[in-house]
């Protein structure tokens, strides 16, 4: 059972109830001046009580609501949370020292604000002992009774150690799905019996059962998901019914990658990561330079160089712009390097520049970039979509375009008739407009046979050799999203209404709620959804998966819920069984570049920061960003203020102790890009 929570609408039915600012989860009586759990049908009975009565009969004024815990009993504890919340969300732990003096220059009056003490130590120990801890609670809160999914990857730093980074998607109390960080285990192997003790400590430590795990989603390491001695392997066996996710993003990347390497010559791959790193950081000043040729002005006159980001070596979704830039700026880059003074150059960089001259008079270069251009393309194109669509049908949308990109690009080389998926013969292949018309000219000026024939060859391998990549490492997962589909609105909605054991997931249901789950089911199927109080009127047609299930689960015909009216919501287990496999897990970019952040910032020179710092920070972020909080509004509770008073003395508070770790911890905050939530999410 989910844990009830206050709600606003309540205020419009009883003008005396306002939010409890002592317990935020509990309604307030303005009147009486009590606490009142969060259930309608305590509201009711406090309306009819005698006290409640007395008061409006007596015309007793409003009461002001309390003032927030902090503020009336541990006002000092509030600024210091608030403050540190700040420091962390804001990249200002240095600056706190400056704040904190400030704050008492003008607040010589204010004898709270005057008392208030912080410093980076302090914001250190604050962020480790009280916050992260606090809204670890406040997970582990929400994740109660809740079925869920995993996203696992490892972390490794310049050191010896290894960590193990666990995302959770579960459904949050606001009805959206959320992507909150589980926690950061410091492994002590990598095999799997050691990452299953991690793993299972984590959720020991948040009271997850892993039977209510419905999916498992990892990058492609095999020590994480492989079928023997691995981290999935103890989860199946653990639970038979958890299905495994790869992640789409590096599928793609590894599948265009792949191909790439197999078929294209070394050198143009060289030559990518050099213009790239060139421009990026150029080995000569070229304010000081003057090109003597015509070409090298008119390379300069264009921009060229601002058309160059840089990538790395395993940012193939990212690169169409670099591949393009190149394309358009061939010939101008070609005689840019060719005519550059190398006496401008420091000599360790000469022979470099010598060798991008070489590569780029190869025109054959030129040749394939022209066809890599618009394959890429088509794959950011798609990496996009899956970026977009976090949730499971926007990942079941997107495979279909997927599927659509296989197809097409087996037209080009595959006889569309052939019972053996035989290949056509080169002469028949689709190569593209611009690469045809591009290499006929090339033929028409004398070009060597020889040489457009193994470029053609190339080409065709390419396709090849990426139709297979796709098949293998990303049409697997397809089905699964097919079947979360399933349960679309539109679907359930439509004329056919099909019954439960036609539907997919029916395994996964428990024996003992079955028959429950049926009979809901098909009662649900007679309502006619369109026309209930759940869906306002404006919405013609509700198409939202998730949205409609989380209203159907609440659903109440009375507008009593199943504990205010003493019976149960007459489709809560319905509603709870599929929103639960909503949350199978599609690998957004949001989890992908959470995963990157964390293993940007561990470097060599950030190697002294603890895993419980690390993970403490990560947390907090990620928390508040994720529920659009940040340092001046979200809820200082009664279980921070006990957790301040249990770990932190307030006594003797120095930053030399820890200052290893507060530099480390200083320069991890830098890092991180403001908003997390728009960054990861």
């Amino acid at each position: 059972m989910k844990k009830r929570t206050y709600r606003i609408a309540w205020e419009k039915e009883f003008s005396w109830c306002r939010q409890f600012s002592l317990d935020r989860d509990k309604a307030f009586c303005v009147y009486c001046g009590s606490s009142i759990q969060p259930k309608k049908a305590a509201l009711h009975a406090h309306e009819r009580g005698a006290r409640h009565k007395r008061c409006i009969n007596e015309d007793v004024k409003p009461k002001d609501l309390p003032k927030d815990v902090a503020s009336r009993v541990a006002s000092k504890e509030e600024t210091d949370l608030r403050l540190a919340a700040y420091a962390l969300c804001h990249k200002n732990l240095r600056g706190i020292n400056h704040l904190n003096d400030i704050i008492f220059r003008l607040s010589s009056s204010d004898v709270t604000l005057s008392k208030a003490k912080l410093d980076t130590g302090k914001v250190v120990d604050l962020a480790c002992k009280v916050l992260s801890a606090s809204f670890m609670e406040e997970l582990k809160d929400e994740l109660r009774g809740q079925e869920y999914s995993l996203f696992v990857d490892i972390m490794t730093d310049f050191g010896t150690r290894k960590v193990l980074c666990v995302v959770i998607r579960h459904l949050g109390r606001s009805g959206k799905m959320l992507d909150d960080l589980l926690g950061l285990v410091e492994l002590e192997g990598l095999y799997g019996e050691a990452l299953g003790v991690a793993l299972s400590g984590l959720l020991n430590a948040h009271d997850l059962d892993i039977l209510n795990c419905n999916s498992f989603a990892f990058d492609g390491a095999s020590i994480v998901g492989g079928a023997e001695d691995s981290l999935w392997s103890i989860v199946k066996t653990s639970n038979p019914l958890c299905f495994q996710v790869r992640c789409i993003s590096n599928s793609l990347a590894l599948a265009v990658e792949n191909s790439f390497k197999f078929t294209m010559p070394d050198r143009l791959y060289w030559l990518i990561l050099q213009v790239t790193s060139y421009f990026n950081k150029p080995v000569i000043d070229e304010r000081d330079y003057v090109g003597e040729t015509a070409a090298v002005n008119a390379f300069h006159a264009d921009r060229t160089a601002d058309s160059f980001v840089k990538c790395d070596r395993s940012q193939w979704l990212v690169k169409y712009s670099t591949l393009n830039s190149l394309r358009e700026h061939w010939f101008n880059l070609a005689s840019y390097f060719s005519y550059l003074d190398r006496d401008l150059v420091a000599v360790e960089h000469r022979h470099t520049l010598d060798a991008i001259a070489e590569v780029m008079q190869d025109e054959s270069n030129y040749l394939l970039l022209i066809f890599l251009c618009p394959i890429t393309k088509d794959f950011e194109r798609l990496n996009t979509m899956f970026q977009a669509n976090g949730t499971s049908v926007g990942a079941e949308r997107a495979y279909k375009s997927l599927r659509t990109t296989l197809h097409s690009l087996e037209n080009r080389v595959k006889k569309s008739d052939s019972v053996h998926n035989e290949s056509l013969p080169i002469s028949e292949v689709d190569f593209g407009v611009h690469f045809t018309t591009t290499i006929n000219k090339y033929v028409q000026q004398g070009a060597s046979e020889a040489n457009i024939s193994s470029i053609r060859n190339r080409c065709w391998v390419f396709m090849i050799q990426l139709v297979e990549e796709i098949k293998i490492r990303l049409l697997e997962n397809e089905e699964l999203f097919r079947m979360v589909n399933m349960y679309n609105p539109e679907v359930v909605l439509g004329g056919d209404k099909p019954m439960l054991s036609r539907m997919s997931f029916i395994d996964n249901i428990k024996k003992e709620e079955i028959d429950e789950i049926e009979e809901q089911w098909r009662l649900f199927s007679q309502e006619n959804w369109k026309e209930k109080e759940p869906f306002p009127s404006k919405e013609k047609s509700p198409t939202d998966i998730l949205s409609f299930w989380f209203r159907v689960r609440n659903y109440a015909p009375n507008e009593y819920d199943d504990e205010d009216s003493g019976t149960k919501l007459p489709y809560a287990k319905l509603g709870d069984f599929v929103i639960g496999k909503l949350t199978m897990a599609h690998p957004s970019a949001a989890v992908e570049r959470r995963f990157s952040a964390l293993s940007s910032v561990k470097n060599r020179f950030r190697n002294g920061l603890s895993v419980k710092a690390l993970d403490a920070l990560f947390r907090i972020r990620s928390y508040l960003d994720i529920r659009k909080c940040c340092c001046a509004d979200f809820n200082v509770t009664e279980r921070m203020l006990q957790l301040y008073q249990q770990n932190i003395d307030l006594e003797e508070q120095t930053s030399e102790d820890n200052d290893d770790e507060i530099q480390a911890f200083d320069e991890l905050i830098a890092f991180l890009p403001d908003g997390l939530q728009r960054t990861f999410h």
